[in-house]
């Protein structure tokens, strides 16, 4: 990050900044949610019995990308801590990712069986015939063999990503994305016209492929651009508090996905094909809070750590505003095109009943899951990772499952959702009320402390 980029983040409007810092992922981000839920359509579209196995893998895949997020995350902090260090040291945070993704692998791989047994799948296999049981259970294997065995190739591409951006390459940052992304969706749509009945060992292959090679590339292209960068040892990566923290932080979301599918099969096996696109649908419809988690922290983080505390919070306003008119035009635009939307996406699914008690209420409770997912990412930013981890616990591992749970029993199958809904409701309220109460009184009081100090000293 460049001197004059830091001046910008402690200088310019909030508004001016918002716009600035979201142009540049918007796009990254947007293809990259958009591959997710074109992958879920076309095995909709392919076998719903396909689908439903694909649910039960989804827990397991939002782990994966978790945990790369979460080294991404941590290199990111790091490097912009010595910002103003020519010699960063990234080979070893690359190295630190490569380590520890192959560890998380070999557990994976060698729990895998005892993993999907938690999720349910056995239960769900024991209702097909023995042919059908056999050819899913290989084909669920080899999916996630596959995947797992490539996480280190996807932690190598997140960290140079993110790298990037903290070495004032944002624009190389979004475009690496965003043609990692466009290769996978041309193979995409190469399979959906073959409708080869191994889907999906052969969408592991691509997702193999390719992220072997954009990791290869990512690493070519940070040693041309900031040699120096990549090799100096100094400043390696310290297996701190902050870091377990981080990595928990990621690993949250997956583990109450895990718990509400458990949950949710319990009551009706119909919604783990359900979630295999809602939650799709979820991150898609969640494109602006994604993008602010990219951009936000940093601007943040710089005003926070620069004793401009009152400044910081304006601008976490400033986004909770855009979150609250965005999340809100798209729940309403998804709401009345919701017809189309699924003829697109699984016109022939017979949860098309559940999926519209999903459009009816989960949409419009983004507002607060949107604030909730920023309000974590700037915590972090600046340097509140153990109260970033409270929140996010309570959110998604007690308040969620909770809510499910007492919905489906109050309610039926329409009260999960509504369960669901309330919970990001609550967690939403709390955290307005943080940033302009509490945070803002907080703030001001600290100026008014700042200026009593200097008149003080000048006396």
């Amino acid at each position: 990050m460049q001197q004059s980029q830091t001046l910008c983040y402690l200088s310019a409007s909030p508004w001016q900044l918002l716009r600035k810092t979201t142009a540049i992922l918007l796009p990254a981000i947007c293809i990259l949610l958009a591959y997710d839920l074109a992958e879920s359509s076309v095995i909709a579209n392919t076998n719903e019995q396909l689908l439903q196995l694909y649910g039960y893998a989804q827990p397991l895949l939002v782990t994966l990308m978790a945990f790369a997020v979460a080294l991404s995350v941590r290199t990111n902090m790091a490097m912009v801590q010595l910002v103003e260090q020519k010699n960063k040291g990234l080979f070893a945070h690359i190295r630190f990712g490569v380590f520890a993704s192959v560890a998380v692998s070999i557990f994976l791989l060698l729990t895998l069986d005892e993993i999907l047994a938690l999720f349910g799948l056995a239960e769900w296999l024991s209702t097909l015939s023995d042919v059908q049981s056999v050819e899913f259970t290989s084909e669920i294997m080899s999916f996630l063999t596959v995947r797992i065995s490539t996480l280190f190739a996807l932690v190598i591409i997140w960290q140079v990503s993110s790298a990037l951006r903290a070495l004032n390459d944002c624009w190389y940052s979004a475009l690496y994305l965003l043609l990692w992304m466009m290769c996978k969706s041309i193979g995409l749509l190469v399979l959906a016209q073959q409708s080869e009945l191994h889907l999906l060992s052969s969408l592991a292959q691509l997702h193999a492929f390719v992220d072997v090679l954009f990791a290869a590339i990512g690493l070519s292209l940070v040693f041309m651009r900031h040699k120096s960068s990549l090799f100096a040892s100094d400043k390696a990566v310290n297996g701190n508090l902050d870091t377990i923290l981080i990595i928990c932080q990621q690993l949250i979301p997956a583990c109450s996905l895990a718990l509400l599918t458990y949950i949710a099969s319990q009551s009706d096996t119909a919604f783990i094909a359900v979630f295999a696109l809602t939650f799709k649908i979820e991150a898609l419809t969640l494109l602006i809070p994604m993008v602010l988690t990219a951009s936000l922290p940093a601007i943040v983080g710089v005003n926070y750590w620069s004793n401009n505390k009152k400044r910081a919070v304006s601008i976490l306003k400033s986004a909770f505003y855009l979150i609250i008119a965005m999340q809100c035009v798209i729940a309403a635009l998804l709401y009345l095109f919701q017809s189309q939307l699924f003829a697109g996406i699984c016109p022939d699914c017979q949860q098309i009943t559940l999926l519209k008690y999903f459009i009816q209420f989960l949409p419009i409770s983004y507002v607060g899951l949107g604030m909730s997912m920023v309000y974590v990412s700037c915590l972090n930013a600046m340097g509140k990772s153990k109260q970033a981890m409270v929140f996010l616990a309570f959110h998604r591992l007690l308040l969620i499952p909770i809510s499910a749970v007492l919905g489906l029993n109050l309610l039926g199958n329409m009260g999960l959702f509504i369960g669901l809904a309330v919970s990001h409701f609550i967690m939403g309220g709390f955290v307005f009320y943080q940033i302009t109460v509490f945070y803002s009184r907080s703030s001001d009081e600290q100026n008014d402390m700042m200026q009593l100090d200097l008149q003080t000293e000048k006396t």
